[in-house]
């Protein structure tokens, strides 16, 4: 039998990521797509800084655990856009199990970066003890003020209408926020460019209204 060499250890080399360059008017773009390609979350930047796109799942792509952790480090963040193109449902499946927390990125983007953000259907956490757990709160808030430039809106969505009330009274607590509705219909009726989650669409079928919210930053 062939003598086998003893391991060495386990070196990773990065192979030559591809990057599309935009030009100084362009505005890269993260987002996380659907299998039917709806963006679900979508963070514009203006800065023209090349965007790197990694595919995860088959055929070709990098597996989502090594995505979602590559996005968790800052370093990944330095002079360049991160786009993560693959199910929206399996990478948020996936970042629940790693205990991935999007706000750790929006500590490290520049200041005035975002012109828009989305937070839709997020996790109510219905029960009472539980609700300090809500994404929506004003420490969130104040990390998006920080990232988001005068005039960017921020978009919220619900099904739970207390947890539509409890985002209303932290947005209330956070004067860089200014709620855009002047009339009911401005929250109850769907904008025709919302985008969709699967979490609306389980809402939709169980005969649940849901609270559209817009707010721009001043």
């Amino acid at each position: 039998l062939r003598r086998i060499p003893p391991r060495r250890p386990l070196t990773v080399m990065a192979a030559r990521p591809i990057t599309a360059r935009t030009d100084t008017k362009a505005r890269p773009v993260i987002a996380l797509t659907s299998k039917r390609a709806r963006p679900v979350i979508a963070l514009t930047s203006k800065r023209a800084r090349p965007v790197i796109a990694l595919t995860t799942g088959e055929p070709a792509g990098i597996g989502p655990d090594i995505s979602l952790m590559l996005a968790a480090q800052r370093s990944a963040w330095r002079g360049s856009q991160l786009l993560l193109i693959g199910d929206a449902a399996l990478l948020e499946a996936r970042a629940r199990r790693l205990g991935f927390d999007a706000r750790a990125v929006l500590r490290w983007l520049p200041e005035a970066s975002l012109d828009r953000a989305f937070i839709l259907f997020p996790d109510p956490w219905p029960k009472t003890k539980h609700r300090k757990r809500r994404l929506v709160n004003t420490a969130t808030l104040s990390l998006l003020a920080h990232a988001m430039k005068p005039g960017a809106e921020l978009r919220l969505g619900t099904d739970i209408g207390d947890y539509a009330r409890t985002m209303l009274i932290a947005l209330q607590a956070t004067p860089a926020f200014r709620w855009t509705a002047t009339r009911a219909d401005d929250w109850r009726q769907r904008p025709a460019d919302w985008p969709e989650t699967r979490y609306e669409q389980k809402a939709v079928r169980e005969g649940r209204k849901s609270s559209y919210l817009s707010f721009m930053r001043v």
